[in-house]
């Protein structure tokens, strides 16, 4: 019986895609630095982000700062809700079933979000990679979540949209719920998934 879930945040939860594709773009122009913005991946932490797509490695630590002050301050309020997500939220809230977010995303603006958003109070722990020094990847994060909270992997789903998402579930032998509607959508490891978020109301009744 499933009675923990944990999300992902960007591309599971909320759509982050046109405040992020903001901010880089503010930050890259004001450095006037060469880069290629068809390879920007939204999940991933934002020094990678900026490798994948070819920022020159002297302008990296100057676009990430410029991207971070415009995004803290203005990209983030670019960010919605998929559709459903507040109903599947109240729908396990109901259910009794305790909720946490695991994200790549910086503390300061998942916070912001998740206040703007107004669904804060339907989790039971954020864990956001930064507050973490000696954690750097989420499988990791994911981990530690686990044995701090006292959680039985058999009544637990992981739901995320990243290639991360996925070895992090794998890593721990946590069950993965792909979120085909977010920004990983050519995974294909995955036996689970979902192409809206209220499709996993289902997989939960199911299981």
């Amino acid at each position: 019986m499933i009675n923990q879930v944990i999300f992902d945040l960007d591309g599971t939860l909320i759509n982050s895609k046109e405040g992020i594709i903001q901010s880089l773009t503010f930050a890259l122009n004001k450095e006037k630095c060469s880069h290629d913005i068809g390879a920007l991946s939204i999940g991933p932490p934002l020094d990678i982000i900026l490798k994948k797509m070819k920022v020159d490695k002297e302008s990296i630590k100057t676009v990430k700062e410029n991207f971070i002050q415009y995004y803290d301050k203005y990209g983030y309020k670019k960010t919605k809700l998929y559709p459903q997500t507040l109903k599947v939220l109240k729908d396990l809230q109901k259910k009794n079933i305790t909720m946490y977010i695991l994200t790549n995303k910086r503390t300061y603006p998942t916070e912001r979000i998740l206040k703007e958003l107004e669904i804060k109070p339907f989790f039971e722990k954020v864990f956001c990679l930064d507050n973490f020094p000696d954690i750097q990847k989420k499988e990791y994060l994911l981990k530690y979540l686990i044995s701090t909270n006292q959680l039985e992997k058999k009544n637990m789903l992981l739901i995320g949209d990243s290639l991360d998402d996925f070895i992090a579930a794998q890593s721990s032998s946590v069950p993965f719920v792909l979120a085909k509607y977010g920004y990983g959508n050519n995974l294909k490891e995955s036996d689970l998934e979902i192409k809206q978020i209220d499709e996993i109301l289902t997989i939960i009744k199911q299981n």
